[in-house]
């Protein structure tokens, strides 16, 4: 296998080279003693590389001049390191500072994942995560704005729709919330401009946090005359960040016709999306099974299982164990769910980890 590697020396100059591996371990001599190393030169080989002691730091502090690919590179390798415990939450969180101050798309998009599962970790663990989304995106999100520019690429279309997703509802980002709250009140009366309509779903998200039961009314009404399929998909968004105390009503007409089926799936997906419904969508979801798997068609009855994936948890490892019994009985459940399982499994490793204890699994026997 080739490796290029560039290598940093005493008076911070970069020079690249490239190595065969033609065995498992291999030992490459340097002319002098590197400041630092870049094991994937232009991002090209497909793996992750780590360190002993302070390598990273020392490629962190040349993160910025690194090409695009090499970014993403050192990111995914950053984010690996931190998942098997070799770095610790402090330097995680630095890489993912650097990533969103990217001039790439991509590298500025890439730690919202991990953020996103520290967000879920944070129902049980004072981790950062949400807290941070505001420190780290809130003022590339305000600069961007919510409503689409005009000649505006696909590229700035995507980091726009993720950042304000994530600012919006995870950070609660307070003026961008308010601007949304204005979009939301022109999209609940059918009203919304052209250049709102990526912004509305999550407008409509934020009108359902804030004021709970009148979006919930709203909503209901809203779907019983409205016939437009995207119009009605972005409701249903709305719908799944409603506060817990309304979940009772909207679980009682989830499986009514009040939904689509196509809209009840998207629906069970985005509140197991959110950052605290998980475990409440999954206990309404075993106790209505059966009812569940009378809506669905036989092709999505086995991937509903797949959605356990966000959980992570003390309820965790009892609710996997209730639907491991349960996806017995529906063909491709029993693959869907371990699938989740394994996620549900690093997610809690994660969480043991970046609190410095030794890491905890759910198991589902």
């Amino acid at each position: 296998m080739p490796l290029c590697f560039g290598v940093w020396s005493a008076d911070n100059k970069r020079e690249d080279r490239c190595e065969l591996l033609d065995a498992k371990e291999t030992t490459v001599a340097l002319d002098t003693c590197p400041r630092a190393i870049l094991p994937n030169v232009g991002g090209a080989g497909y793996y992750h590389f780590t360190f002993a002691e302070n390598g990273f730091d020392e490629l962190l502090a040349r993160f910025p001049k690194l090409s695009e690919a090499e970014q993403l590179a050192t990111y995914s390798s950053l984010e690996a390191a931190f998942r098997s415990g070799e770095i610790d939450l402090r330097k995680m969180m630095k890489a993912v500072r650097l990533a969103a101050a990217s001039g790439a798309w991509d590298v500025q998009l890439a730690p919202i994942p991990l953020l996103e599962e520290l967000g879920r970790i944070k129902r049980i663990e004072p981790l950062p995560g949400l807290a941070s989304v505001n420190r780290i995106y809130g003022a590339k999100t305000l600069r961007t704005g919510a409503r689409q520019k005009r000649n505006e690429n696909e590229a700035a279309a995507l980091v726009r729709e993720e950042l304000l997703r994530m600012v919006a509802l995870w950070g609660r980002e307070p003026k961008l919330r308010r601007l949304l709250m204005t979009i939301a009140e022109g999209a609940v009366l059918g009203e919304s401009q052209p250049t709102e309509s990526q912004a509305t779903a999550v407008a409509l998200a934020v009108r359902a946090q804030e004021t709970g039961e009148a979006f919930f009314k709203e909503a209901m009404a809203r779907l019983k005359v409205e016939r437009d399929g995207y119009a009605r998909s972005e409701l249903t968004f709305g719908l799944a960040y409603l506060p817990a105390a309304q979940l009772d009503a909207l679980f009682s007409v989830m499986l009514t016709d009040t939904f689509r089926v196509n809209e009840s799936i998207a629906l069970i997906q985005n509140l197991f999306e959110h950052p605290s419904h998980g475990p409440l969508v999954m206990a309404w979801m075993i106790e209505n099974f059966d009812a569940l798997m009378a809506r669905l068609p036989s092709q999505f009855q086995g991937r509903i299982f797949g959605n356990a994936k966000t959980l992570c948890g003390p309820q965790a490892t009892e609710q996997l164990t209730k639907l491991a019994a349960l996806a017995q009985s529906v063909q491709g459940g029993e693959r869907a769910l371990a699938q989740a399982t394994e996620a549900v499994e690093l997610c809690m490793a994660l969480a043991s980890h970046a609190r410095g204890a030794k890491p905890t699994t759910a198991r589902v026997e």
